[in-house]
């Protein structure tokens, strides 16, 4: 029976069913592990039985953590291993690194100055806090006078972006907007101007989750402690893509205990464009220099000549880690590798592939996928495929979270449990009769400005054309704060009594 499984609950051994480097990985004894995981290796099956095999040797679910890019990857990991194991595997702690950022700060945030009832702002409402902060610091230098700069995303990304990659803004300027170069000194003033009126109305944005909790780690020793006692075993999935923040802290959390995975394959890292640093695998023992490395090779996936194509490429690269794909898969056609002009090229290649497909080797329609890096690819291929008269179905869109109704209503929970969230303030109270973006703003600044914090004695004084549809508002956020501030108050005691659940706060 494995060890620290249920009486009566007699569980295969965790790490029988793994080839010898997976093994190798999932079983690997304390200490610090490198995995690099080729593509189609088992690197999810891998972590999977890691956190298992922990479970067996008696390591309590509530002392791992596990770190990855979507919480609902994190949920599905431990679900699986609750099947290999038992189900106190639920119990360990996972999700994204934004998540689990939100839950530490919620339980320590006021280590850093802020309230319990800090809000986090979404995309669009952090570009409407920087493109406030921009039109203060425009007026002050210029007298309010239109000139040429850059625009709020423009702002918003290059203040992302030194945040996530430590780079100066003059150098990011200089790759990313060189028009503009020779504005760093402005776009500083212009982050602090926003980093300061966020302090203001106690809300985060999503780096300063990140930075938050770095800064909580590394400057509060008893913190990191407490935290490190608690969460004894450290695994972080698709390492390649973390940025030099969430590198910062993996080992911060790692730094009381020194029981550390990471898993991740430099050969796949594709976030560059939003600050992934792939030296963060591939000097990992550099900063780990005691670490163990475990290489993935077998592939499960593909077959030989698809594999021999990769190696072919990667082979010749300096800046990989070596390593050769192999497979028990020996058969199969070679790969086509197409070298075209352009992506309207490219798009025309593929429609007449479609239908040389359908109409010369009866593929169906529904059989073919065409895949792409990014969303924005698609464009060329969906007008080539219009101008043939081929009809398809195109995956993605707009998320829930990001509806206009939805946010509308997140809006009013927001100002009920923050009244000093401002941009909640300035969405809703657009949403009212006959208020408009000037009368939205005065009654903006009023309420949050108020010395009584939830004061809402503007709304009862706006304007008579206002006033009824505001006073509405006022009498419905009487009830509905209390409410809210009750149930915030349990939920706060009922996680400190255990390690945090998985959240994604950006989901």
């Amino acid at each position: 029976m494995a060890r620290g499984a249920p009486d009566g609950d007699d569980r295969a051994d965790p790490l029988a069913e793994l080839n010898d480097a997976q093994r190798r990985a999932a079983g690997a004894g304390d200490g610090v592990v490198r995995v690099i995981a080729g593509a189609g290796s088992g690197k999810t099956r891998t972590l999977v039985h890691r956190v298992a095999h922990l479970l067996a040797r008696g390591v309590e679910p509530s002392s791992i953590v596990l770190l990855t890019f979507t919480r609902r990857a994190a949920h599905a990991m431990l679900a699986r291993a609750a099947a290999l194991a038992d189900d106190r595997a639920r119990r360990g702690g996972g999700g994204t690194f934004h998540g689990f950022a939100h839950q530490l700060l919620r339980a320590h945030g006021e280590r850093l100055g802020y309230g319990a009832s800090f809000t986090v702002l979404d995309r669009e409402d952090a570009l409407d806090r920087v493109d406030a902060a921009r039109t203060e610091f425009l007026a002050d230098r210029d007298g309010g006078r239109k000139r040429r700069f850059p625009r709020k995303q423009t702002i918003h990304r290059l203040l992302s972006m030194r945040i996530n990659t430590g780079r100066a803004l003059d150098a990011l300027l200089a790759d990313e907007s060189p028009h503009f170069a020779g504005e760093a000194d402005a776009l500083d003033a212009i982050g602090a101007i926003y980093g300061q009126r966020k302090r203001d109305h106690d809300v985060m944005d999503y780096d300063d989750l990140l930075v938050n909790l770095r800064d909580l780690l590394r400057d509060h020793d008893d913190v990191r402690a407490a935290i490190g006692r608690r969460l004894r075993h450290v695994l972080v999935d698709e390492y390649q893509d973390t940025n030099r923040l969430q590198a910062h802290i993996t080992a911060l959390l790692a730094a009381e205990h020194g029981n550390l995975m990471v898993v991740g394959d430099d050969a796949q890292s594709i976030y560059a464009f939003r600050g992934a640093a792939v030296r963060n695998i591939l000097d990992f023992t550099e900063i780990f220099p005691d670490a163990e490395t475990i290489k993935l090779e077998r592939n499960y996936r593909s077959t030989q000549p698809v594999l021999d194509l990769a190696n072919a490429i990667l082979a010749p690269s300096s800046v990989v880690i070596p390593k050769r794909l192999h497979t028990d898969r020996v058969d199969g056609p070679r790969p086509q590798l197409v070298r075209l002009a352009d992506e309207h090229a490219q798009a025309d290649f593929v429609a007449r592939r479609i239908l040389a497909l359908r109409e010369s080797a009866g593929v169906a329609l529904g059989e073919i996928a065409v895949l792409f890096r990014a969303g924005w690819h698609a464009g060329a291929v969906e007008l080539a495929l219009g101008a043939r008269n081929i009809p398809f179905r195109k995956f993605g869109g707009l998320r829930l979270a990001e509806s206009a109704h939805v946010k509308d209503v997140t809006a009013l929970l927001r100002v009920a449990l923050n009244p000093r969230e401002a941009s909640a303030w300035f969405r809703m109270l657009q949403k009212l009769p006959g208020i408009g973006p000037r009368t939205a703003q005065q009654l903006t600044d009023a309420l949050v400005g108020a010395k009584l914090k939830g004061d809402l004695t503007p709304l009862r004084e706006a304007s008579p054309r206002a006033r009824r549809s505001a006073s509405a508002l006022a009498d419905f956020l009487d009830v509905l704060a209390p409410a809210l501030a009750v149930e915030r108050s349990a939920s706060a005691a009922a996680r400190a009594e255990d390690v945090m659940p998985a959240t994604d706060v950006a989901s």
